[in-house]
C-alpha cells in the first residue's frame, strides 16, 4: 500500500548509459533547487544529514536500465519504523536482505514542499540534464486518464495488480514469535510461500483443556491457508468433498491412438456437480497444431457457457489421474484465472475412496458472462522464441532452459515419436524430465520429493524454464510442479515437439 506522504519516481534509460548514481544524483540537485542540501551516500541512496529520504531499486535489461525510488515528503516516520521493526532472529526469508538506515521526511527541511513541488523540481532538472535543446513538453496522468493510456501502459499496469505480481512472487518466509494475551503467551510458527500459509504450530503452556481445542482448531484452519485470494493449486479428495462452494470440471483428454472418448466416459461416470471441459474443442481451431490456445472471447465464451464466473474456485480433474488437468490449470492460469486447483489423484482415487459418481446428461447450468482482465502471456512461449533460444545453445551460447516431458528414450532419439512424420531427438539447451517421473500412481509426489527430482535439472529457481512435451499437454505437469516447489519464471510451449519437429528449420540434437 502506497503512503500518500512518499513519493515514487521512476526514470527509463539505455543500459549503455547507466550508473546506479547517476538519477540519483538528478533527484537530489532537483532537491538543491528546493534548497534542501541533499546527497548521494556510500549505499547509493539520497540523504541530508546523515539521514536517508529516498531508497533505490533496479533492473537491468538486455536494451533498458529501470531505475525506481522513493521519496519521504511528509511520511509518518514513526509508524514506518515501527512496520519495519522486526526481530531478525525469528523471522527467515529467502528475499534479499535489507539495511537499515535512520530516515526522516524533507519537511524536516522545508515546511511547504510538496508532491508537485517535487515532481516540478525533477522534471526540470530531467530535462535540463537530458533536454539537448529539443522542445519537449511533459506529458501529465491522472487517475482519470486511466481508461485513456496506451496499450503498452495499460497492459504493464495490468500486471503490476494482478495477483501474481503482488502475491505470487513473494519469497518464503518463516516467523517465529510470540503473542502476549491475558491469560498467558502464545508461541507461534508461521511458514509461508507465494502468499500461502505451507506450515503453521502454536502453542501455549497457560491454556486450560477447552483453550488448547481452540489453539488446535486454529492451527488445523491455518494449513493451507492463503494469505492472499487464491487458494492452494493442489486440493486432495476429503478437501474436495467437504467444500461446496466450487465449480469442478471435468479436464479429461486421451491420446489418439487410445481410441478412448473422454466425454463419452464422463457421461458415463463423473463426479457430482461436474462440467465437462473438452480440450479438443476449446483450444485454437485456426492452427494445424493440436492443442494451441484458444483466443481471449473463445475462452472467455466457453468458461462462460460452464457458468463459471470470475469469483469462483475452479477445481480441476481427469479420468488418468492429474494428467491433462493440469493443462486445464494451466490455460485458466493463462488468461488470468486465480481460484484454480488440480485435484491430486483426479477421478480414480475419487472413486477408489467410495465417493459417489454420477452419470447421463449434466444438469444445465445458466450461462454467466466471464471477462478476461489479464491475459498472462509471460506463462507461453512462441516457437520463434524456442528456435532463437536453441540457436545461441548451438552457437556456444547460453539462454533459458527448456524441460521436455516426454519420454527419455524419445529425448534422446532411442525411440520414435508416436506422430510417424516427426524425427525423436531434443533441442539444444534442454533436459529430459518424463512427467512420470513426478507422479506416484495418480497423485503427485510430495513437494519435498518434487523438489529432489528436480534439484539434479535446473540449479535456481529464480532462472527461465520453458515446459515442453509432444503437443502441450503434458509439458502443463512440469509447469504444474515447478510452481508447486517455487520456480518463478516459468512458462510452456505449447506448439511443444509437434510444431518444432516439424519445421524444417528447427535444430534437432539426439544422444
Amino acid at each position: 500500500m502506497q503512503d500518500m506522504g512518499n513519493s515514487i519516481y521512476t526514470i527509463f534509460m539505455p543500459r549503455t548509459a547507466f550508473t546506479r548514481d547517476a538519477n540519483a544524483e538528478l533527484v537530489a540537485r532537483a532537491l538543491h533547487q528546493l534548497d534542501i542540501p541533499a546527497y548521494i551516500n556510500s549505499r547509493h541512496d539520497i540523504a541530508v544529514d546523515g539521514f536517508k529520504v529516498s531508497g533505490s531499486a533496479y533492473k537491468l535489461t538486455n536494451q533498458r536500465a529501470y531505475h525506481h525510488g522513493t521519496m519521504l515528503i511528509d511520511t509518518d516516520v514513526e509508524k514506518l519504523r515501527g512496520a519495519l521493526k522486526v526481530n531478525k532472529d525469528r523471522l527467515i526469508t529467502k528475499g534479499v536482505a535489507s539495511v537499515p538506515s535512520p530516515v526522516t521526511n524533507l519537511r524536516s527541511y522545508s515546511y511547504t514542499i510538496d508532491h508537485q513541488q517535487f515532481c516540478e523540481a525533477v522534471i526540470e532538472e530531467f530535462l535540463y540534464t537530458y533536454n539537448d535543446n529539443t522542445l519537449v513538453e511533459p506529458t501529465m496522468f491522472s487517475k482519470d486518464d486511466l481508461s485513456n493510456l496506451p496499450e503498452g501502459v495499460i497492459k504493464s499496469r495490468d500486471e503490476l495488480t494482478s495477483w501474481d505480481w503482488i502475491y505470487g512472487q513473494t519469497p518464503e518466509f518463516t516467523h517465529d514469535f510470540e503473542i502476549e494475551m491475558s491469560w498467558g503467551t502464545v508461541t507461534a510458527f508461521i511458514r509461508s510461500r507465494h502468499g500461502r500459509v505451507t506450515e503453521a504450530s502454536l502453542s501455549s503452556t497457560a491454556l486450560e483443556a477447552q483453550e488448547v481445542m481452540v489453539i488446535e482448531a486454529l492451527e488445523e484452519a491455518l494449513q493451507g491457508f492463503a494469505t492472499s485470494s487464491r487458494p492452494s493449486s493442489l486440493v486432495s479428495t476429503s478437501e474436495l468433498s467437504e467444500n461446496a462452494n466450487v465449480k469442478i470440471l471435468d479436464g479429461s483428454w486421451h491420446m489418439p491412438n487410445t481410441q478412448r472418448d473422454p466425454y463419452k466416459e464422463y457421461l458415463e461416470k463423473r463426479i457430482p456437480g461436474s462440467q465437462f471441459f473438452g480440450i479438443d474443442e476449446i483450444k485454437d481451431h485456426s492452427s494445424d497444431l493440436p492443442h494451441m490456445l484458444p483466443s481471449k472471447d473463445a475462452f472467455e465464451g466457453a468458461v462462460g457457457k460452464l457458468g463459471i464466473s470470475n469469483s469462483d474456485h475452479v477445481v480441476i480433474y481427469d479420468s488418468i489421474g492429474v494428467i491433462s488437468a493440469c493443462r486445464v490449470y494451466w490455460t485458466f492460469r493463462v488468461f488470468g484465472h486465480q481460484k484454480v486447483s488440480v485435484l491430486n489423484g483426479g477421478l480414480p482415487k475419487w472413486i477408489a475412496e467410495g465417493r459417489p459418481v454420477e452419470n447421463g446428461e449434466p444438469k444445465p447450468v445458466s450461462p454467466v458472462e466471464y471477462n478476461v482482465t489479464e491475459v498472462n502471456e509471460k506463462l507461453v512461449r512462441d516457437y520463434e522464441t524456442i528456435i532463437n533460444n536453441a540457436k545461441k545453445f548451438k552457437n556456444g551460447d547460453s539462454g533459458f532452459l527448456v524441460a521436455d516431458a516426454r519420454s527419455h528414450a524419445r529425448f534422446t532419439g532411442e525411440a520414435p515419436e508416436p506422430r510417424a512424420s516427426l524425427s525423436s531427438g531434443h533441442m539444444p539447451g534442454s533436459v529430459s524430465m518424463p512427467f512420470q517421473d513426478l507422479i506416484s500412481g495418480t497423485e503427485f509426489l510430495s513437494d519435498e520429493a518434487l523438489k529432489e527430482k528436480w534439484s539434479g535439472k535446473i540449479t535456481d529457481l529464480n532462472q527461465e524454464i520453458v515446459t515442453s512435451c509432444g503437443s502441450g499437454i503434458t509439458a502443463s505437469i512440469l509447469y504444474f510442479t515447478l510452481e508447486r516447489i517455487g520456480a518463478q519464471n516459468i512458462s510452456v510451449y505449447d506448439g511443444s515437439w509437434t510444431e518444432y519437429a516439424g519445421r524444417k528449420e528447427s535444430i534437432i540434437e539426439k544422444e
